[in-house]
């Protein structure tokens, strides 16, 4: 049974063994999910499969909590107690991954790149980013053919409204060779910078909105809400992300 007229999304495609995986946002391969639902509160919970990679606020009064999103509304940390082994094991054995993320910037005018999403231990060594620079998104993969710090990095053109906040679905891709940026269910960019992953470190943690520690060289934090963050140790197709971004992201 089709989900999505035209779409190829399928019964079969959705569903994991995972915990508390229902209806037709679940695909295949969810590694880690936070859905931003928590009413209150300084946890952000892991849904996705395997032990539960929960996010602890370090600054509550950083952030609000409303309507299925957190907003960052100050510099803050959201991070992982300990590595993400569950992403660790589960990408360097597919040699392939997905991230995938609802969010709205607060503007246009954010540097760093500013951290949406992180597996890093700061801001020149990691596994994996999603991160916004000014009115472009970028995404960062450390592989056979980037160095420590994801770079060279994958950026798309400029995207963003500058004064405007629109809400974006943003999806970065490793398909074997190729990295991919998807903005609201369509390619924005693309490049050769793919290979194994080999070369991850395991003791990174998860961090959200920001990096796991200051340095001198400038501000790393992002600003605005996100309603959902999901890891897959797969690379999504076209149609699959496309597919999300017309279901949205509830």
């Amino acid at each position: 049974m089709l989900l999505c007229a035209g779409c190829g999304f399928t019964a079969s495609d959705v569903g994991d063994a995972g915990r508390s995986i229902d209806g037709p946002h679940e695909l295949r391969g969810v590694i880690a999910r936070w859905e931003m639902d928590e009413p209150s509160g300084d946890v952000v919970h892991d849904t996705g499969r395997g032990p539960a990679l929960d996010l602890m606020i370090d600054d509550p009064s950083r952030v609000t909590w409303g309507a299925g999103a957190l907003g960052i509304t100050a510099p803050a940390r959201i991070r992982s107690a300990g590595p993400a082994s569950t992403i660790y094991d589960a990408c360097r054995m597919s040699n392939r991954l997905t991230i995938e993320a609802w969010v709205t910037p607060d503007s246009g005018m954010q540097v760093g790149p500013a951290r949406i999403a992180t597996v890093s231990a700061d801001g020149f060594e990691r596994n994996l980013m999603l991160a916004q620079t000014n009115r472009r998104w970028v995404f960062r993969v450390r592989t056979s053919s980037t160095d420590g710090n994801g770079n060279p990095e994958l950026v798309t053109p400029e995207l963003i409204p500058l004064a405007a906040r629109p809400r974006s679905h943003v999806v970065g891709v490793l398909d074997g060779n190729t990295r991919l940026i998807y903005v609201d269910g369509a390619e924005a960019a693309r490049d050769a910078k793919g290979g194994t992953l080999q070369s991850w470190n395991a003791g990174f943690p998860v961090v959200i909105g920001n990096e796991l520690v200051d340095d001198v060289s400038g501000p790393r934090h992002w600003l605005g809400e996100i309603e959902r963050i999901v890891i897959y140790d797969r690379a999504l197709t076209a149609t699959e992300i496309h597919t999300l971004y017309l279901l949205g992201p509830r």
